[in-house]
Parts: structure tokens; C-alpha cells; sequence
């Protein structure tokens, strides 16, 4: 949806128009306007939602919709976030990044059977407890 900064009015599509400039063949300019008063002054506006539940927003309402959203929601992304913390901190996930790594620098195609039976012990010491 896009709001003419000029009139006010908000519209689905722009009107567009080519400006000639005294040229009598192509290439033109092509300009965007709004339908109503042709000015060129276009903004986008974004549709806001509900962070929990996707419902459009009203124009007083930020980020969620009503208390019961704002709840569910502030459980969900904290939810979120320990599972994403929980994620980093595993060790498979560590020796897996390592394993892209090596395979980046080294410019080889190691597998992770391979990677953990012949070169993490050489990196490690062979002491696998420190990931």
C-alpha cells in the first residue's frame, strides 16, 4: 500500500507517467504518482501485524494485539531464545562449525566421521571434554 505525502490519500497501485523531455522517440522517463493528485511526494506503508497471533494491528496498537498476545507471545520468544541458546551451546554443533570451517580453509570435503576419527584429535590434543 503506498500514502501520498501531498494529499494524504492511501492506494493500492501508482499511476504512472512518462516524462518526455522534449524527446520525440525512447527511452523516457518513467515517474510514479499518486492517482489522485498526481504528486510525486509516494510513501510505501507497511501493513503492521500482531507479533503473536498475525492480526493487522489498529493504528493505536504496537506489536501485539491485545494483553493475552502480549503474554503468549513474551512465553514464545523466550521459548525461542532457549532453544536458540541450547542450540549454540551443544557440542555436535561445535564440532560441526569446526568441521565447516576446516573444510573452508583447507578447501576439502571431509565428512564428520572423518573429521572426528583423524583431524580433531590432532587439533584437540585428543581431548575432546573442552568443546
Amino acid at each position: 500500500m503506498y500514502r501520498c505525502t501531498d494529499c494524504g490519500k492511501k492506494f493500492e497501485e501508482v499511476k504512472t507517467i512518462y516524462e518526455r523531455h522534449g524527446l520525440d522517440t525512447p527511452p523516457y522517463e518513467k515517474i510514479a504518482v499518486c492517482p489522485s493528485c498526481n504528486g510525486t511526494s509516494i510513501e510505501v506503508v507497511r501493513a503492521e501485524h500482531c507479533r503473536c497471533c498475525g492480526v493487522r494491528l489498529s493504528a493505536n496498537k504496537t506489536d501485539y494485539c491485545s494483553d493475552a498476545c502480549r503474554i503468549k507471545g513474551r512465553k514464545l520468544w523466550q521459548a525461542q531464545s532457549a532453544r536458540r541458546r541450547r542450540y549454540t551451546e551443544s557440542s555436535l554443533i561445535k564440532v560441526v562449525t569446526m568441521l565447516e570451517r576446516y573444510n573452508k580453509e583447507h578447501k576439502t570435503n571431509l565428512s564428520y566421521g572423518n573429521f572426528v576419527a583423524k583431524i580433531l584429535p590432532k587439533m584437540k590434543g585428543g581431548n575432546l571434554s573442552g568443546l
